[in-house]
């Protein structure tokens, strides 16, 4: 909750740059690891051979990927299994974005209420009845830091089969430098500023 009225108070300044994604899943899952155990939940762990790194903070990436995995355990039902992976997406022969997602087989979340789980304290009737605690703030607070770092997070479920939430990233490189060194020009000493 104090994470959440901090990003509503002032937009965090994240530092972007070049980040393997590798990393970023292997430290999510680790300090994941005991809930996950502790609900029987049996993990995959995927990345794509070769993936080019993602222009991204890592420890605002960690944050939000976590958030996701916790959110896979409360709602992932009877079936106990959940898998984090990162592909490249690619179009014309080039990679266009580096997707990391988290995929359960769980309770599912309903076409109508698939729009408002990005809401600051919305919680589903049915979860809410169901016993399972929340703040309803997880997914909110991940969605924003990753638009904060230029990415997106998007959702996609069904009733009793599962959900699939995917966080949209740029890939780094010579482009993406070029755009930051612009950025801080030398004779003003500006800084980029990656808050909006």
């Amino acid at each position: 909750m104090l994470q959440f009225a901090a990003t509503q108070r002032a937009p965090r300044n994240h530092a972007l740059g070049p980040v393997n994604l590798a990393g970023v899943v292997d430290a999510a899952l680790e300090g994941t690891a005991a809930m996950a155990a502790a609900a029987g939940f049996t993990v995959e762990r995927s990345i794509e051979p070769g993936l080019p790194p993602a222009t991204a903070d890592f420890s605002g990436l960690v944050q939000s990927l976590q958030n996701l995995i916790v959110n896979a355990v409360k709602y992932g039902g009877e079936n106990r299994w959940l898998r984090v992976a990162a592909v490249a997406v690619k179009g014309k022969g080039q990679v266009r974005e580096i997707t990391l997602s988290v995929e359960d087989k769980g309770i599912g979340i309903s076409k109508d209420e698939i729009q408002q789980i990005f809401q600051p304290f919305y919680r589903s009737p049915a979860i809410a009845e169901s016993g399972i605690h929340g703040t309803g703030l997880g997914l909110p607070l991940a969605r924003k830091i990753v638009e904060a770092m230029g990415g997106r997070l998007t959702a996609e479920s069904e009733v009793g089969k599962g959900s699939l939430f995917t966080i949209h990233l740029q890939v780094a490189g010579a482009h993406a430098v070029a755009e930051q060194e612009h950025a801080a020009d030398p004779r003003t000493g500006a800084e980029p500023d990656f808050s909006s």
